[in-house]
């Protein structure tokens, strides 16, 4: 309640000359609640120093027709500036009221109590929220004292909780049904950084592991690899450059068909960029960023490609062309969930010769290709708990791809037609799961379903090496279709099983 309340007031600001009495109903009704529900209130506080008093925190001016106040100097009087940290919906914390305790004991006899056993100390509101409101508007030099104040303590004590007013214990075993999203790009972060083929960069100061393990920092290693049966990555320190890096890949999946890798017959290589949109490019938990990766794609149209040993897949029926495309990933664009947006078009491969000899309906030899697809979708990241050992992803959108068909004589010798039989857009929805106990990323797994099919891939980290040498054991699978009839250029699925090798990451 307080959280949007604070809100309303942080976005009716502006609007003061027009509907100030709105406004000014809006800071009594935060005043209200301040004083009512401080035990409740997960708000916190900071003792301002006495030898930090300056001319800036004299006459301050007080609404309500209450006389102005000067902070004191003196040994028995402290100020306790009492705020609110950053939460949903707020990017940096609100000063909610400053309190004036003055310890009458000093200077009497009377110790710590009085003769009736009552506590020797006043306390009483300084300034109150709508006080520090106009503050920030008639004297910002005081109120930027007070802030500066509490970030100080904030920045200088980064392992230390600023003293709290709740005075209710929160049941730690309740848990939300809705679960833990960060508020930045953490939890986008952790997820690229345990799945993606690409390097992200870490903070340049790293704390240990929960088990005393020391991690790795950005700066210590010069490359960055990803290698297996079906992709390749790579990346070096000179690739790097001010605002994020770059690196290459090779592979031969295809991310909107319904195929294995290899099934497609074809050879996918790209060129990435990670740009980093941030005053410091450590900040990436904070930042914008916009990961692009620019594709090209080498059809080869051959059958023996798909028969590879690790590969378990019916012969391919669906041929690909030659093929450049564009796949970005951008980070919460105007407060949006993350965008993801592909697509890959370009000419029809070679038909002279196709791989598979195929009969239509009518009886006529055919082979089927795709030319273009594309896929965009919005990702939405939470946690079980804070201690984000179990992670979940949840990608919707929607994917298109077409197919056309070649007829042939019974020689194919030459084509005799060609058309356009498939042509539309289905919704698309994919699920990500990650295991990471500790923060140490063990178990992944995605299943992602588009035009009545099921594909699944995942992870199981088996061993890793001293120096940051990380095995993994990884499998996909495509299903055949499940609620109609599989169509004529459609194979009855497939898997693949592999192991690959990540270094650097």
């Amino acid at each position: 309640m307080i959280q949007k309340i604070i809100q309303m007031v942080i976005l009716c600001g502006f609007l003061l000359p027009v509907f100030g009495q709105n406004l000014d109903e809006l800071l009594d009704q935060v005043d209200l609640k301040l004083r009512k529900d401080k035990r409740y209130l997960n708000i916190n506080y900071v003792v301002f120093p006495n030898n930090k008093i300056g001319e800036e925190l004299k006459n301050l001016p007080r609404l309500n027709y209450r006389e102005p106040i000067s902070f004191k100097a003196a040994d028995n009087i402290t100020y306790n500036i009492v705020f609110l940290k950053e939460a949903v919906g707020i990017d940096s914390l609100v000063l909610l009221y400053v309190d004036q305790i003055t310890d009458r004991s000093q200077g009497d006899n009377t110790g710590m109590f009085s003769a009736t056993g009552g506590p020797q100390s006043d306390t009483v509101k300084a300034l109150n929220f709508k006080d520090l409101y106009n503050l920030q508007r008639v004297r910002p030099e005081a109120y930027k004292a007070l802030l500066t104040e509490v970030n100080r303590f904030i920045r200088e004590n980064p392992d230390q909780q600023p003293s709290s007013l709740l005075k209710i214990l929160p049941d730690e075993d309740i848990k939300t049904s809705l679960g833990v999203a960060s508020r930045d790009n953490t939890d986008y972060l952790n997820y690229m950084r345990a799945n993606y083929m690409h390097w992200y960069p870490k903070a340049k100061v790293e704390k240990k592991g929960k088990r005393g393990a020391a991690v790795a920092t950005a700066d210590s290693i010069n490359y960055r690899i990803e290698a297996g049966f079906s992709r390749f990555t790579f990346s070096h320190r000179s690739m790097d450059f001010s605002l994020g890096g770059a690196s290459i890949e090779l592979g031969t999946s295809e991310k909107v068909l319904n195929l294995v890798p290899y099934q497609s017959m074809a050879v996918t290589g790209g060129f990435r960029t990670l740009v980093n949109i941030a005053q410091k490019k450590e900040d990436i938990d904070k930042s914008f960023i916009i990961d692009a990766r620019l594709l090209v794609r080498l059809s080869l149209n051959s059958e023996s490609m798909a028969k590879v040993p690790f590969a378990m897949v019916s012969s391919p029926k669906l041929m690909v062309g030659n093929a450049a495309g564009l796949d970005v990933t951008l980070t919460r664009p105007f407060g949006l969930p993350v965008i993801n947006l592909f697509v890959m078009t370009g000419s029809e491969p070679s038909l002279k010769n196709p791989p598979m000899r195929l009969v239509n309906k009518d009886g006529k030899y055919v082979a089927y290709y795709n030319i273009s697809s594309l896929e965009g979708s919005m990702s939405f990241f939470w946690n079980t708990s804070e201690t984000m050992t179990s992670r979940f992803r949840l990608d919707v959108g929607a994917g298109y791809y077409d197919v056309h068909e070649a007829q042939y004589t019974s020689a194919y010798s030459s084509t005799i037609g060609k058309s356009l039989i498939q042509d539309d857009f289905y919704p698309m929805i994919a699920l990500h799961f990650n295991f990471a106990p500790g923060g140490a990323d063990i178990f992944g797994a995605m299943i992602k379903t588009l035009d009545s099919q099921v594909k699944a891939e995942g992870w199981l980290k088996v061993m890793e090496l001293e120096g940051g040498h990380v095995f993994r054991f990884a499998a996909a699978i495509v299903s055949p279709p499940l609620a109609r009839e599989k169509r004529l250029w459609e194979s009855d699925g497939g898997a693949l099983v592999e192991v690959r090798y990540r270094y650097g990451f």
